[in-house]
């Protein structure tokens, strides 16, 4: 017995819904109420620290922030994001209006909970996991922790949480974009590359 074009296709829009609906879930049961709230006003805060910062940035700083944002995101969803990976953070917003450090070590494994983005060298550090958000990015939620400590997962400390949306920008190229971090600045980037 052969099945209609109809009923399949139905049953694709159902799974689709369904499947959109649970990463929805997934969400809402990982982050807390204050990090749903973050990534909800997502847009107009890094609207209002781009119109507070870009005027302060000039030479140098201007053309790192301008290439940093340029890239549009590209689709997203069912890339492999496993490797090795060089990392730098630009800070945005609070008492400099810009910052842009250095590249260090950054690297993406796969876990147990799905794929794990770790920043393993330089003072301040990250770790933490994505979730599907949209095609064309994932939400990223995970613990800013020093070097000189072990890793801290997302929940240990809440001043220490993290979450945002990483962009795919290119092949190997992605950018993780951080609102209203709770230490030294209002909105954070991180540029991810092949190492």
């Amino acid at each position: 017995m052969s099945r209609s074009p109809v009923l399949f296709a139905a049953t694709l829009v159902v799974a689709a819904t369904a499947l959109a609906a649970a990463d929805g879930n997934l969400a809402e049961r990982t982050l807390a109420a204050a990090d749903r709230a973050r990534l909800a006003d997502f847009a107009a805060t890094r609207d209002a620290v781009l119109d507070e910062v870009r005027p302060a940035v000039a030479g140098a700083d201007a053309r790192t922030l301008a290439a940093a944002l340029e890239p549009e995101p590209q689709p997203i969803l069912g890339t492999d994001l496993r490797g090795d990976y060089r990392c730098r953070t630009l800070k945005l917003g609070g008492p400099l209006p810009f910052i842009a450090y250095g590249w260090f070590d950054c690297a993406v494994e796969d876990d147990d909970i799905g794929y794990r983005l770790v920043k393993t060298s330089g003072s301040q550090r990250l770790a933490g996991h994505f979730i599907d958000a949209a095609d064309d990015r994932l939400i990223y939620y995970g613990a800013l922790h020093y070097a000189d400590e072990p890793a801290k997962a997302y929940g240990d400390d809440p001043e220490r949480d993290q979450v945002g949306y990483l962009f795919r920008t290119g092949e190997g190229r992605y950018r993780l974009e951080l609102p209203r971090p709770r230490l030294e600045s209002q909105f954070d980037v991180l540029l991810i590359e092949p190492r």
